[in-house]
């Protein structure tokens, strides 16, 4: 029987140390929209992607764990949140210009050029982009 009750993934809840400045990295480096924006908290909506979960960034502190995982078998740090980017050199491009960390790329095996990399914003929450779109 099927589960009556959730129907999708509403929000993506990001810890942040400030607001302000995490919706400005947001904004920038992402390019979403701001929904609602107060001291502690943010909505963030990225623009063409309706239905896609909203980006809620929280002030969570100093001393908030950042969102990330080991993996123990190839002991690479992971985000959990991956972001579509078509052109991914380009955008790898774009954020290291702008100080931001990335990764190299990685190329799936056998994949035709689809792959990713990892990034990750101020607060040291890690995050992925990759062309594979489904």
């Amino acid at each position: 029987m099927a589960n009556p009750f959730v129907k999708t993934i509403a929000t993506l809840e990001i810890p942040v140390t400030l607001i302000e400045q995490a919706t400005e990295w947001y904004v920038k480096f992402l390019g979403v929209q701001i929904q609602h924006e107060s001291e502690q908290d943010a909505m963030l909506q990225l623009p063409g992607a309706p239905g896609a979960p909203q980006l809620y960034l929280v002030a969570a502190g100093d001393e908030a764990e950042q969102l990330s995982f080991l993996n123990g078998n190839t002991g690479t740090t992971h985000g959990i949140i991956d972001f579509y980017v078509p052109e991914l050199e380009s955008f790898r491009h774009y954020l290291i210009e702008n100080g931001v960390t990335a990764t190299d790329i990685h190329y799936f095996n056998g994949s035709d050029g689809f792959g990713g990399f990892g990034f990750c914003d101020p607060d040291g929450n890690h995050f992925g982009a990759t062309n594979l779109d489904s």
